[in-house]
């Protein structure tokens, strides 16, 4: 979100007061296409390419539970609210990505993250008048979009929040049934958490020696950590 702002300014800062709404309109359609553009290349060109290889679904967990049930709100055909706060309330590049994972179908994401525009709005805006802050009027515009736009991301991750809960009351003997696809993903989770017990090293089997030199060397970083914040003059000079 932080980059429409800063497109909001850059935008405006170039075009002068002249075309200031212009430029702001232009920067927000601008920064919409991006958006889309982003989560095309990250669902289609990262997450669906890299998909299918057993260690990233492994280590994304598309077997697990909530995971599931974020597929099971994506996967649903047409706009609906849960879908639209999981893609617009969501951390962009991981939403995009796991999507392209699961293989759901892109037209119905970009569907779903055209509500994205609420927050884009507001913070090209923010953006833009910023750059007329010797202008009273507009400095209290500038605070006033900052504070919507924090309202609908706000807003968004309640949705999303609420969505992934919803998902589980409703369906919380599919998510949390084993599935036939998911087999070697379960197999591999076993084999992780025996592998796991097996080679886990106790503190009390660590050799004497070794506990030494462990517990000193901390003692000794903590030490000088201390020392060079309570003693920085004596660490540091100043050169010509």
């Amino acid at each position: 979100p932080t980059v429409y702002a800063f497109a909001g300014m850059v935008v405006a800062k170039k075009s002068g007061e002249q075309y200031f709404w212009s430029s702001a309109i232009g920067c927000i359609v601008l920064c919409f296409v991006l958006k889309l553009t982003a989560c095309i290349v990250q669902q289609k060109f990262i997450g669906q390419l890299f998909g299918g290889s057993l260690r990233v679904q492994k280590n994304v967990g598309v077997h697990k539970p909530f995971i599931r049930a974020i597929g099971i709100i994506l996967d649903k055909p047409g706009l609906s609210r849960d879908k639209c706060m999981i893609l617009c309330g969501g951390p962009d590049w991981p939403t995009s990505v796991l999507a392209g994972i699961m293989r759901i179908s892109l037209t119905q994401c970009l569907k779903g993250t055209c509500p994205v525009v609420a927050v884009v709005i507001p913070l090209c805006l923010t953006g833009s008048l910023m750059t007329r802050k010797n202008d009273a009027m507009y400095s209290k515009l500038s605070e006033v979009m900052l504070l919507l736009s924090g309202m609908v991301s706000v807003g968004f991750w309640v949705g999303m929040a609420w969505a992934v809960q919803d998902a589980f009351d409703n369906h919380y003997g599919e998510l949390t049934a084993p599935k036939r696809e998911f087999l070697e993903l379960d197999w591999l989770d076993y084999r992780t958490d025996i592998i796991g017990k097996r080679a886990t090293v106790a503190w009390a089997d660590v050799p004497a020696l070794l506990r030494y030199v462990y517990v000193g060397g901390a003692f000794s970083l903590t030490l000088t950590v201390h020392f060079v914040l309570w003693r920085s003059k004596l660490c540091f000079t100043v050169v010509d």
